[in-house]
Parts: C-alpha cells; structure tokens; sequence
C-alpha cells in the first residue's frame, strides 16, 4: 500500500471554493475527464448536503504496465461522494475507483475547511493499493506516481477555475496569514534593521 498527503492553503474564501467544486470541469488540466454525472443529490435531515456522482476518465498506460495489466480499455469510471457541512464550513470528497479493482485501486479523501483568515484549508489523502502478484508493489509505485502528477494538475484547475470565476479577486494579505507570526515577523524585521544601521560607517561631509 502506497499513502499520499499534501495541504494548500488556497487564498480564497470557503464560500468562493464550494462553488467552483462544482464548475471545476471542464478546465485545460482536465482534459482526461471526460464525462460527470449526478446520480443523487439530497439533504438529510442534519443540513448537510450529500451528492454522488460518477466521473469517467481517460485510461492511457504506459506500455511496459499494459504488458503486465494485459488489454484493460482506456477509460475508467470513478464515483465520488461528499458532504457539504454548511455550518462547520467544511466539503468532503471521497472518491474511488470502480473498475479495474483487481489491478489497483485507489481511496481519496479532500478536505476543504474555512481557515480563520477567510482562505481554505486543502488536505488530500489517498491510499493506492495493489494485489497483483508478483507485481503489486511496481503497480502501487507507478500508481502513486501518476496520482500525484494528477493531484498537481487537478490543483491547478481548481486554481485556474476560481481565477475565472473571481477576476477581481485578492490574494490574502500576508499580514492577515497569521497575525501573530506577522506581529512576530515584523519585530524581527525591525530589530534587523536597527542592528544594521549601528554597523554601518557614518559618513561625515
């Protein structure tokens, strides 16, 4: 089993996120998905928001794994659930794999969670795991590798999907990042300069 994690801060507001998940296709980092649909969408009783739905992308290996996978087809489809908890600020995506199984199969988890600065918190995990014999661990490399390219660029569409949505929008202010640490950063600024201006030669006229 192979586990893969990354955080972003992203620099827009929760409201702003939630709304471009749901435009993030198509987008010019997204060319290998090509179809979504939703196959339900409810809110239950406790508020949330639950919605699933069913993601087909494009397949392509390279060709020492189709020797190894043998002729599986270039496209597979992928169901993703989450949850929009509108009181906790907080998305949840889960997606996974429904074909291909028998070769390797891939867990996703992202969290979208409202910062105290008005930015979003990102996290993603996943879990990539082959039973193969003989080749489990050369699938599960080559599967961690291609998720996190994957990741990258599916991070990059969301990125370019917000730009769209929100020309106008600005960047946090590094202060507003962390008032403390600025607070802390802006003392070590000044007490730098203080010990610069000490050693410096005076020039007199």
């Amino acid at each position: 089993m192979k586990y893969y994690q990354s955080s972003t801060n992203l620099s827009y507001t929760w409201d702003n996120v939630a709304a471009a998940l749901w435009k993030r296709y198509p987008n010019t980092y997204s060319k290998h998905v090509l179809t979504e649909d939703i196959l339900r969408r409810e809110v239950k009783s406790d508020g949330n928001l639950y919605t699933k739905r069913l993601l087909t992308k494009t397949n392509h290996l390279p060709k020492w794994a189709e020797k190894i996978t043998g002729s599986i087809g270039r496209t597979v489809c992928i169901i993703e659930e989450s949850v929009v908890n509108p009181v906790a600020r907080k998305i949840t995506t889960y997606t996974r794999n429904t074909g291909y199984r028998k070769i390797m199969v891939i867990e996703e988890r992202c969290d979208y969670t409202e910062s105290q600065v008005g930015a979003t918190d990102f996290t993603r995990q996943a879990f990539i795991t082959s039973h193969m014999f003989g080749f489990a661990r050369a699938v599960q490399a080559f599967g961690y590798e291609r998720f996190k390219h994957n990741s990258q660029r599916s991070l990059s569409g969301l990125l370019q999907v917000l730009q769209s949505l929100y020309p106008d929008h600005q960047t946090v202010p590094e202060k507003s990042i962390s008032s403390e640490a600025w607070k802390i950063s802006e003392k070590a600024k000044a007490k730098a300069k203080a010990i610069v201006s000490k050693t410096q030669p005076r020039i007199t006229q």
